[in-house]
């Protein structure tokens, strides 16, 4: 044996000295009738060290799915907490190594999930091959469980189907309950409250179901769990991947860049989950490094503040963290005005912050934001519930006035039934009709479907996807293209040089001749 070998190995047995005497410790603190104090069944103790490492240790806790030295720091902590309370479990061989193993495998496995979303920032560190074949493809964004044998991912701005699956219906279930637990969450998940929503860490969302809200066909027996599983993609999508997913095309890319950059007040919108926040990011990261903007979000999804090696800032804009009970999306709005910025940005609208943000947009400064509606007139009714419930006593019209006047810009974004984002439409707003109650709007780009089909069903590396009954699954393929409708209006030609843009780069976007041409011609 070498020296550094013997060396080791005299340490190891020093450990498990200490573990046995401190074991035999608390054995002999045994009070009659009650379980002795260093024996436990494995749920008191894997409790016991959750509740440990919650109140001693709860900043790296909650970091463990994004910050691979916090899951590493954690899996420590556990070793050293089993040795130094030499804890012991029933039924288990009782060695720190062993009692710690066991803790570890019950608080930070997940089964198929682990190496989904625990971080793995060296791809070669991944147990499951399959796995990692998959995240190699791009990157991961959620995770869809409809049943223990159907999980479906969404990389890359797609969804697919994949051959991963949990054990059984059981593993799926405790998995889940334990997602819970080490989580921040609404409750626990039981048969009493099947629904729990819950944060894994800083990145990561997820809403679970069981039954008996959730149910499998003819089964009775078995648990059943479905989870939407949701990590905050921290990377800015580039310029060549919104070509290459085909959410847009050169020309729609070139035109919103554009916008943008030189002050349109642009509202994208949609359902949840079409991509709308990412899309947003990736124009934002394309506004001139000397453009003063501030960002204010509930949390920073497009990390817009760009900083080199030493910490010194590439771009002028900020970024503000809302923080409610501290500073809310209203008084951020009303704050921000103050810094004299060159533009906001606003995240997500959801409530009462809709009225400062128009109010500041109609008072001439840049803004760009989201909201979830399903078309562009649900876009200003969404607008319209958001004024009441300030508690604005406006007319409607009148609301829907001012809404038309704050927005230059609509764009429309969806997810397709084969699981692509798409940017289906991009509008000038003109105004609100109050005759029609609708806005009236100019279609300068739309997304047109020339044909639908299906086709066997693959993963993200092209392997054939079975369905739960053993079948080759089908997926729906949906065809189309971007197609060129209208120029932009003269109206906010001099809107944006005021805002330092270049007649001819406008060009391009108000020669109609050049926009007639076959989109595989314009450029």
């Amino acid at each position: 044996m070498t020296k550094k070998g013997f060396e080791n190995e005299v340490a190891a047995d020093i450990q498990s000295f200490i573990y046995e005497r401190k074991s035999n410790v608390d054995q002999d603190k045994t009070v009659k009738g009650k379980k002795k104090h260093g024996t436990k069944t494995k749920e008191e103790a894997v409790n016991e060290v959750r509740e440990y490492l919650k109140s001693k240790y709860l900043e790296e806790f909650q970091n463990i799915t994004n910050n691979k030295e916090a899951y590493l720091k954690i899996e420590k902590a556990i070793e050293t907490y089993v040795n130094d309370n030499g804890l012991r479990i029933e039924g288990i061989e009782n060695t720190p190594k062993v009692i710690a193993t066991e803790i570890k495998q019950d608080l930070l496995n997940l089964g198929v999930l682990t190496d989904l979303l625990f971080p793995n920032e060296n791809k070669d560190d991944i147990r499951d091959e399959y796995v990692k074949e998959l995240l190699k493809v791009g990157s991961l964004e959620e995770v869809q469980v409809d049943d223990w044998n159907d999980i479906r991912l969404i990389i890359g701005g797609k969804r697919y189907r994949t051959n991963l699956s949990f054990n059984n219906a059981n593993q799926a279930q405790r998995i889940a309950e334990r997602i819970v637990r080490n989580g921040h969450s609404t409750g626990l998940l039981s048969k009493d409250n099947p629904v729990v929503k819950c944060r894994i860490g800083n990145n990561i969302r997820a809403t679970i179901v069981r039954d008996p809200i959730a149910r499998r066909p003819n089964d009775m027996m078995n648990p059943v769990t479905q989870m939407a599983i949701r990590k905050q993609v921290h990377h800015v999508i580039k310029k060549e991947q919104l070509l290459q997913w085909k959410t847009i095309d050169e020309y729609g890319d070139s035109l919103l860049e554009l916008l943008i950059k030189y002050g349109a007040r642009i509202g994208f919108y949609g359902g949840t989950n079409t991509g709308k926040t990412g899309t947003m990011g990736s124009y934002i990261h394309r506004i001139p490094k000397n453009k003063r903007w501030i960002v204010l979000a509930e949390t920073d999804e497009m990390n817009a503040r760009l900083l080199d090696e030493n910490g010194k800032a590439k771009n002028s804009i900020i970024v503000w963290e809302i923080k409610p009970g501290v500073l809310g999306f209203r008084d951020a709005i009303i704050t921000a005005l103050t810094f004299s910025p060159e533009g906001i940005v606003v995240q997500e609208i959801k409530g009462e912050e809709a009225v400062e943000l128009i109010t500041a947009a109609i008072t001439g400064h840049p803004i760009v934001t989201t909201l979830h509606a399903l078309n562009i007139n649900v876009f200003g009714k969404r607008i319209l519930t958001m004024y009441k419930q300030s508690g604005s006593d406006l007319d409607d019209d009148l609301i829907l006035d001012l809404t038309a006047d704050a927005f230059d810009i609509a764009v429309n974004m969806a997810m397709l039934d084969d699981g692509s984002r798409k940017i289906v439409n991009i509008s000038e707003i003109n105004g609100y009709d109050r005759t029609k109650k609708a806005f009236d709007t100019t279609t300068l780009v739309e997304y047109e479907i020339e044909d639908t089909y299906e086709v066997p069903a693959v993963d993200p590396l092209g392997n054939p996807v079975i369905d739960p009954n053993t079948k080759q699954a089908m997926e729906v393929v949906i065809k189309g293209r971007h197609v060129i409708k209208n120029p932009i209006s003269e109206k906010l030609v001099q809107q944006l040089m005021m805002h330092g843009a270049l007649k001819a780069d406008l060009e391009k976007f108000t020669d109609v001749e050049f926009l007639k041409k076959n989109p595989t011609d314009r450029e």
